[in-house]
């Protein structure tokens, strides 16, 4: 017993969707021999001519490796002759695409995965990922899966996976299709008395709900909600000054952002305009003039205070000049306090206290000294002592006063007479605050 074309491991190699002859001949004996085709226990094929028996068969995926077993049998035979052989049906790959997760809509910001799977007798070789009409990828691996880390609205689009192999290639397609929060636009529309608003929302998906208008200040201020309509157009009166400030359209669509806001929102600003100069608001451009005059005012007061104060530095500045000590005094020379003489004075106390009352009542004066020495005074010396200039007490009723005069409170020079009230005081309790003004004295020096 033979089968045609059968290999040594007695299998036969056809590819799928080609049509199988199966080819059994015995050499015939007496009496006749019958002949079979049997698979899975089942006979489909029966009969035969001159020892041969054919069986045809459309190869398909599902005969891959299925045993076909040609049979002969005749009377003089016991147990019929088999012979048996496989199947090794060659195909295209199989592909199938699936995406991850699957069996719930998909939405944007959130993460997915699309995979394709390939099976078949003859492994694929090569996988190419196409978006609707754009080779986007090409996998040699065997995982074969695109991530989307996250989904975004353009990721929507039919997603092809081709597989290749040595028979030849087969695709498979998946639809993906992100839906993702309304976008919104603003037109407006105006005409010489109104403005309308329109809002657009363009989100998938489809069915959207807008909320209330939203009218603020310019400032961002709440100040009233305007009832919206199914389509969000809002009509506003265009010379009414309580309707400028800014507008907002807030419209969901049920998918939030990725902030997880449901309302998504735009916004436009509406500038008060009046062709003809007339204003709906209760003082009208008073407030602008009166404001604008103040300013003014405050400006032209600031430069002409700084201009006059600059002038007036100006003129001070040329007018000073420096004043030397010789322009104040005749003469100024300093006293070695330690060997000029001077005269005593006696019954020091009594007398200062009756020429300080005396000058303080009846000339009511600051009283001074005469510090100013002259060119005539200076040639007179202190006879054998080689000091310039001596000086003796003098009773201060005798004084002619000189505007640049100074009276010192001493005897001596660098000497001070305390007051009756401290003179039982011993040196370390001496108190020279404010008692002469109590009991004032005075002693005053003066050239001879």
């Amino acid at each position: 017993m033979k089968i045609t074309n059968e290999t040594q491991n007695n299998t036969l190699q056809v590819v799928e969707g080609n049509i199988l002859q199966l080819v059994c001949s015995v050499q015939s004996g007496k009496p006749k021999e019958i002949l079979q085709w049997i698979t899975d226990t089942t006979v489909i094929k029966e009969g035969g001519q001159n020892g041969t028996i054919t069986y045809r068969l459309n190869a398909s995926s599902s005969d891959h490796m299925k045993i076909f077993i040609c049979s002969a049998m005749n009377e003089a035979l016991y147990h019929p002759i088999t012979k048996q052989v496989r199947l090794d049906v060659l195909g295209k790959p199989k592909v199938t695409v699936s995406i991850i997760p699957d069996g719930r809509l998909l939405q944007e910001y959130q993460d997915a995965e699309l995979c394709c799977k390939t099976e078949g007798n003859s492994a694929a070789t090569h996988i190419t990922w196409i978006k609707d009409t754009t080779n986007i990828k090409i996998l040699n691996d065997t995982r074969h899966c695109i991530s989307f880390t996250p989904l975004l609205r353009q990721n929507t689009g039919k997603y092809t996976c081709t597989a290749m192999n040595s028979i030849g290639f087969s695709s498979a397609t998946k639809h993906i299709r992100v839906l993702y929060p309304s976008d919104v636009s603003i037109n407006t529309t105006e005409s010489k008395q109104t403005i309308t608003l329109k809002c657009h929302a363009s989100g998938d998906p489809g069915s959207y709900e807008f909320a209330e208008w939203d009218h603020q200040s310019e400032f961002g201020k709440h100040i009233r909600y305007i009832e919206n309509t199914r389509n969000g157009t809002l009509l506003l009166e265009k010379h009414n000054y309580q309707n400028s400030g800014l507008y907002k359209c807030r419209v969901k669509n049920g998918i939030p952002d990725m902030d997880g806001k449901l309302y998504q929102e735009e916004q436009f600003m509406v500038f008060y305009k009046d062709d003809d100069f007339t204003s709906t608001f209760a003082y009208g451009y008073c407030w602008i003039i009166m404001g604008s005059i103040v300013g003014g005012v405050v400006l032209l007061c600031g430069w002409s205070h700084i201009y006059c104060c600059l002038k007036r530095a100006k003129t001070c500045s040329s007018n000073i000049h420096q004043i030397t000590p010789e322009d104040n005094y005749d003469e100024v020379e300093t006293l070695n306090y330690n060997n000029v003489m001077f005269d005593h004075v006696p019954n020091d106390v009594d007398m200062n206290n009756d020429n300080v009352s005396s000058i303080i009542d009846n000339n009511d004066i600051m009283l001074r000294a005469d510090v100013v020495s002259s060119d005539d005074s200076s040639s007179f010396k202190q006879s054998g002592d080689g000091y310039e200039n001596p000086y003796q007490a003098i009773n201060p009723c005798d004084i002619e006063m000189h505007h640049y005069s100074s009276i010192v409170s001493c005897n001596y020079q660098n000497t001070i007479i305390f007051p009756l009230s401290e003179l039982a005081e011993t040196p370390n309790h001496l108190n020279i605050a404010m008692d002469g003004l109590i009991n004032p004295w005075l002693v005053i020096y003066k050239r001879k």
